[in-house]
């Protein structure tokens, strides 16, 4: 089963492409700032010189950040923001990666940008993801991540998100996407999985917008919902055994002045569960609404 984090398609960064995409496969990003140094390590650190204290479970000890260079700031409001390990308990860490499923159908992504005829995403002047976080049983997995990016100003990220909306809502655009997908998807991908041979392809793609109001405090929002099948075709002692898993991945981003906040849910077998999505979500808007006071600089502009 392929193994990056989360599997998704170059659609998923077509159709959210200006809505900060679907999660991150990178590696965890190390500390560079003296906020992050501190947020990094644990409740019992030294503290930093100059730095806002930051307890293992994210809360700010300081009255604001106000005062601090605005990396600083970014990368505080994103530690404030993001999932962390308390959140979902019975989840196990996943370390990320840099890695390819080498199926042309989830890495080639030029082929889907075709689709949205200019709807590119402006470059964020930062960017944040959660760890990954996986739980289930091998054959009904779930993985679930958040990632936070501030634009170049309130206006860079309404419109991106906008653009998010107009393709998500868009007959041409999903339907050149799901072209595209059955085209790469039926290229077969072999490789070997304790010495059986295994042909991989992906078909029967589904995109569906998912519509709902900004939330409090908020000021745009957008999500998604896809689904699609990756088909095993194992060859044991000659025989040959099809395999197919479904795949389920649901985004939602809001904006808050010039930051976007993405949550992300990918599971097998069966949708994710309803109730600890917007459990999570509703965990990310209160945070992103918090951390506006304190971060100012990640918001404002």
């Amino acid at each position: 089963m392929p193994r990056s984090f989360p599997i998704t398609i170059a659609a998923c960064s077509t159709l959210a492409l200006a809505a900060a995409g679907c999660g991150s496969s990178a590696p965890a990003p190390q500390p560079s700032t003296a906020v992050d140094r501190q947020a990094a390590g644990n409740a019992h650190a030294t503290p930093v010189p100059g730095a806002l204290n930051v307890s293992r479970a994210g809360e700010v000890t300081a009255h604001s950040a106000a005062g601090e260079a605005p990396t600083a700031q970014y990368a505080l409001f994103a530690r404030l923001v993001n999932l962390r390990a308390a959140d979902v308990p019975g989840f196990r860490l996943v370390v990320r990666r840099h890695s390819s499923s080498h199926i042309a159908a989830l890495e080639t992504r030029g082929a889907y940008r075709q689709c949205m005829a200019g709807g590119e995403k402006n470059k964020p002047v930062f960017r944040r993801s959660s760890q990954g976080f996986k739980g289930g049983s091998r054959l009904n997995e779930t993985w679930l991540g958040s990632s936070v990016e501030i634009e170049r100003s309130s206006a860079a990220a309404k419109r991106d998100l906008a653009v998010a909306k107009k393709a998500l809502f868009s007959r041409s655009v999903i339907a050149c996407t799901q072209r595209r997908f059955a085209s790469l998807g039926a290229q077969t991908t072999s490789i070997s999985i304790k010495g059986h041979h295994v042909d991989i392809t992906v078909r029967d793609l589904r995109l569906v917008p998912l519509k709902f109001a900004p939330p409090a405090g908020t000021d745009a929002a957008a999500g998604f919902s896809m689904s699609y099948l990756v088909d095993y075709r194992f060859t044991v002692r000659g025989h040959r055994i099809d395999f197919p898993v479904a795949f389920y991945i649901e985004s939602s981003v809001f904006v808050i002045g010039r930051a976007e906040v993405a949550f992300t849910a990918m599971s097998t077998s069966q949708p994710p569960s309803v109730r600890l999505e917007e459990r999570l979500y509703a965990t990310l808007v209160s945070r992103a609404v918090r951390a506006s006071q304190v971060a100012p600089a990640a918001v404002r502009g």
